[in-house]
């Protein structure tokens, strides 16, 4: 890990106490012996399962004597005592089969739950050790798995397609999107039981497929199998390894195959899972995974107990926001805008709903007065009469939204299907393409809209056009003295991702806040570059941009940079500082004097990792841990990171961040203390 040293501890904020899903090891000091093994009549490099089973018949058949080996999963074998031999080699050809019920890393612990689209999902855990600050521990994370069920995919394709009509084709817009979720999912060919992996559909329905001149995919089928096949209008599945086609009715996914694309209802799914019943399932797992009988780790001198850390936490005091009606201070992460108004409505004259879900006029009509009216009464100039109000069918997502291009609107309200969303490719036709601002919501919110939902609605609208919510009360009323650097002096912050898409180069963005002292508005530098590469090869020219839009609508330059960089892993920490970091101090030296060179803090921010904190006592409804919570000590690695809940969720452990620091040249802690929703 690359982060700096820990420079110390934070102070400020309530004490909380939390329970964590680490448990500490006790390691006796012990000599260890250490084995080559070899193994010799298998293919491939990835046999760590059949390997285990054959060294464990040679434990059952006493070879190691009283010992019970730990294996590496490649070559060595360790055991606490010497062995009954000096050297022996292990030589085998037989394959030993391999169990189920494992998907990746994650073992499936319990029975399964569907949740439509031929999906299922899957109770299990993970545990890995970790190297924290109090020493070894063992992390215990519970999950619930999406896996494809081993179902044909004409079923799966059926289901989530709703398309029970076998005569009729599918949509450009269902082929489309059934490619994008299938491409390198695994498949068995049912009648050759050939396993294949798809690489994307067909363009051409099944029916038109032709294997040469002289006949076609169906008739081979029928003549060569017998197979009569009642999906002849959709497309077939083309595999990877060759340029072969195969009809969806033939294809049945391998099993225990996790699946990544969730919608929105699958996500809700999911998500239902409350803190206390996770922390009751992690306490399961930890209690049916006893380690302190197992023989192993006993035999390396590894004692595991089954109590979770305990962590004195802290919860930070949310800063106090002013708008056009006064000052207030959020409770548990979220403020109320009843009776209240924006600090700076927006005008909204020319605006256009499209409805792709098939809602009735009279429901999207209400909508949009309820929404209008909303808008006006929180100090938006909003036209209650929107230019055109369409009800559109999915299938002509393109053409309609084209369409609507020409009116040149302020905003499109996108009202889409519930259970069939096309929210990223609304928002990659429309504000990347065409240049139209949308705001989208699904049916079923449309429904059963609340007050509280259009408030919300109206907060995301008003920023999105050029409008401000609110701001920070110190940055209003002057009170710097107690303030940190952010208001003191110009400061910029920053956000940076890479995103990869399948056959195509990747994409790295760059935003950038262009308005202080109020960070509130965003401005954004993209670069293509080669396909999977995570590293920001075009750091310096991206920043170089950014801090000069900073200084045309500042007049200045920032004296402070704070720096969030996502979707990068410990083990990049050491290229990302070298290149990326060193990008942003060439850039800056490019336009700065040397003596003015501003101060870098630089973030990595982590999304995915397994360790979860539990609310001893719970303050919240839900039982979750408030926002604002920060952990900086015990289950943290030595370096200089951190845990941040950076602000309100259902659900447990869905918005907290592990903050490693790469660069720390400002007050990070006085920041932290100040903003904690800048590291949502």
């Amino acid at each position: 890990m690359m982060a700096i040293k820990r420079p110390g501890y934070g102070s400020l904020g309530k004490p909380c106490e939390l329970l964590s899903n680490h448990s500490l090891l006790g390691v006796s000091v012990r000599t260890v012996y250490r084995y080559e093994v070899t193994f010799r009549g298998f293919k491939g490099p990835n046999n760590a399962k059949e390997f285990n089973s054959i060294l464990e018949d040679l434990r059952k058949r006493g070879e190691f004597g009283s010992q019970w080996p730990v294996f590496d999963g490649h070559k060595y074998i360790y055991t606490g005592m010497r062995l009954p031999f000096k050297m022996k080699g292990i030589v085998t050809s037989e394959k030993v089969g391999v169990g189920r019920g494992k998907v990746g890393n994650a073992f499936l612990t319990g029975p399964s739950h569907q949740t439509g689209r031929g999906l299922q999902l899957h109770e299990a855990f993970r545990q890995q050790m970790c190297l924290r600050e109090i020493g070894l521990t063992v992390e215990t994370c519970t999950a619930m798995i999406p896996i494809l069920g081993p179902t044909l995919v004409s079923e799966f394709v059926n289901e989530y397609c709703n398309a029970p009509d076998r005569f009729a084709s599918l949509s450009e817009v269902d082929r489309l999107e059934v490619e994008r979720k299938l491409q390198g999912v695994k498949v068995k060919i049912t009648y050759s039981q050939i396993v294949e992996t798809i690489a994307g559909l067909s363009d051409k329905p099944i029916d038109d497929l032709r294997l040469g001149r002289q006949t076609t995919v169906v008739d081979f089928c029928s003549s060569e199998f017998q197979l009569n096949l009642n999906y002849r209008r959709w497309p077939g599945v083309r595999v990877k390894k060759k340029n072969a086609w195969y009809p969806m009715e033939v294809c049945q996914f391998l099993p225990f195959q996790r699946y990544q694309e969730l919608d929105a209802n699958q996500m809700h799914t999911l998500r239902s899972i409350s803190p206390a019943e996770r922390l009751k399932a992690t306490r399961e797992v930890i209690t049916k995974t006893d380690y302190s009988t197992a023989k192993r780790p006993l035999e390396l001198g590894i004692l595991v107990p089954q109590d979770m850390v305990a962590i004195s936490a802290r919860i930070l005091q949310p800063p106090t926001l002013y708008d056009s009606t006064g000052l207030q201070t959020p409770t548990d992460g979220s403020w109320d805008m009843n009776n209240r108004e924006m600090l700076i409505g927006a005008t909204i004259a020319d605006w256009i709903c499209v409805d792709f879900s098939s809602l009735n006029d009279n429901a999207i009509k209400s909508f949009c007065g309820r929404l209008a009216r909303t808008c006006n009464a929180l100090g938006m100039a909003f036209n209650s009469d929107p230019l055109y109000v369409f009800s559109k069918h999915p299938d002509t997502v393109d053409k309609t939204l084209t369409e609507l291009a020409k009116y040149n609107p302020t905003l499109v309200l996108v009202i889409l299907p519930n259970d069939h969303s096309f929210h990223g490719k609304v928002k990659r036709l429309c504000e990347v393409q065409l240049g139209l601002i949308t705001q989208c919501c699904r049916a079923g919110r449309v429904r059963l809209a609340t007050n509280y939902f259009f408030d919300s609605l109206a907060a995301k609208i008003n920023v999105k056009v050029g409008g401000q919510n609110y701001k920070i009360a110190s940055m209003s009323f002057g009170t710097i003295n107690d303030s940190p650097f952010v208001f003191e002096e110009p400061t910029i912050f920053f956000g940076a991702d890479v995103t990869h898409y399948v056959q195509k180069s990747s994409l790295a963005v760059v935003v950038a806040s262009m308005d202080w002292p109020n960070p509130s508005k965003y401005r954004v530098e993209l670069a293509w570059q080669t396909a999977g590469v995570e590293i920001i090869s075009s750091m310096e020219m991206l920043i170089r941009n950014q801090l000069i839009a900073f200084q045309k609508i500042n007049n200045c330059l920032p004296k402070h940079i704070i720096f969030y960089r996502d979707g990068v892993g410990e083990s990049q920490f050491g290229v990302v500082k070298s290149q990326e970091v060193e990008g942003i101090r060439t850039a800056c030296s490019s336009l700065y004097k040397e003596e003015d060179i501003p101060r870098l803090t630089f973030l990595v921010v982590q999304k995915r990792h397994n360790t979860r904190f539990f609310a001893v006592s719970p303050k919240t409804k839900n039982g979750n841990v408030l926002p604002g919570t920060v952990v900086d000590t015990r289950v943290c690695t030595t370096a200089f990171d951190f845990y941040l809940f950076s602000h309100l969720s259902p659900m447990l452990a869905l918005t907290i961040r592990n903050l490693a620091c790469l660069r720390p040249e400002a007050n990070l802690w006085s920041l932290l203390e100040t903003s904690p929703k800048a590291f949502a």
